[in-house]
């Protein structure tokens, strides 16, 4: 198997193939415009799937076979959120044309616990008219798909098992804020949807020479970067989105954080940008 390079989330929704990108529960790749999928493990966040759903949502722009192959590996999967199985369906029902547009098979690998159980007895209610398969074994899901290099399996295993051992609280912060999409939040919110008590979120921060204040700042200019660059969103319409309280005041925090208007920026930047055209008041995918 050819290494994968890890990226970030926006960066692998702009361009997939040979990457892969992860947040604090799951771990989404690409390793050939054919084949891509997501492995989820230990209890998925609705925010951290809400994020998956959308993952995708730009294959067409980013080098992605149409239709591709793609596996979805939940036998690390420990709990679920309350809402998620009807999240799931609602997306389902709204990306039904979509769905059979670009996948031509889709492998489900579930785990033998009860909850496997319950992912295999809940999977046909999507019914997404899509040929698709559960298995147990991860090797006869590749296979079936016609990836019979069992180092691909094998592969994918390994970068799980150091996302696992390796994630760290700054990562599920950053993770977090992503998928915030901009909305406002609170330290406090964010410790809860981490499991922490918000002191102990404050001492991890101080101890990796962060604060919750920066990490937020950082992921709204990431999100406002995102909207000047690839949408044509007005300037008060882009605020907006990433939570600021006037357009007045968004123009201030860009400038303090980058040395110009988010106009000049965007004037700037989008001659040198590789990126597609711009699609009007469209919000990228985070």
């Amino acid at each position: 198997m050819v290494p994968l390079q890890v990226v970030t989330c926006e960066e692998m929704a702009r361009g997939p193939v040979g990457r892969y990108a992860h947040g604090s529960a799951f771990l989404i790749w690409c390793t050939r415009p054919e084949l891509c999928g997501f492995v989820v493990w230990g209890r998925l966040p609705l925010a951290e799937l809400e994020l998956l759903t959308r993952m995708f949502d730009r294959s067409e722009d980013g080098g992605i076979a149409l239709p591709c192959d793609f596996v979805l590996d939940s036998r690390r999967l420990e709990a679920v959120e309350p809402g998620a199985f009807d999240f799931v369906v609602r997306e389902a029902a709204t990306r039904m044309g979509a769905l059979r547009r670009r996948l031509r098979k889709q492998a489900f690998v579930r785990g033998e616990g009860v909850l496997g159980a319950a992912l295999a007895g809940f999977y046909p209610v999507l019914d997404a008219d899509v040929d698709s398969k559960m298995f147990t074994d991860p090797h006869r899901a590749f296979a079936w798909l016609g990836e019979t290099d069992r180092a691909v399996v094998d592969g994918i295993d390994r970068l799980v098992a150091e996302v696992v051992s390796g994630s760290t609280v700054l990562d599920r912060l950053r993770t977090y804020l992503a998928s915030r999409f901009g909305k406002r939040t609170t330290i406090d919110a964010a410790a809860r949807w981490m499991g922490l008590s918000s002191r102990s979120l404050q001492r991890s921060l101080q101890e990796s020479k962060t604060s919750f204040r920066e990490e937020l700042d950082q992921a709204r200019l990431r999100l406002a970067k995102q909207l000047l660059l690839e949408t044509d969103l007005k300037i008060a319409a882009i605020a907006e989105r990433v939570g600021a309280s006037t357009e007045t005041s968004f123009i201030a925090f860009f400038r303090r954080r980058t040395n110009q208007s988010p106009a000049a920026w965007r004037q700037a930047t989008s001659g040198l940008a590789s990126t597609p055209a711009r699609r009007p008041g469209r919000v990228p995918t985070r």
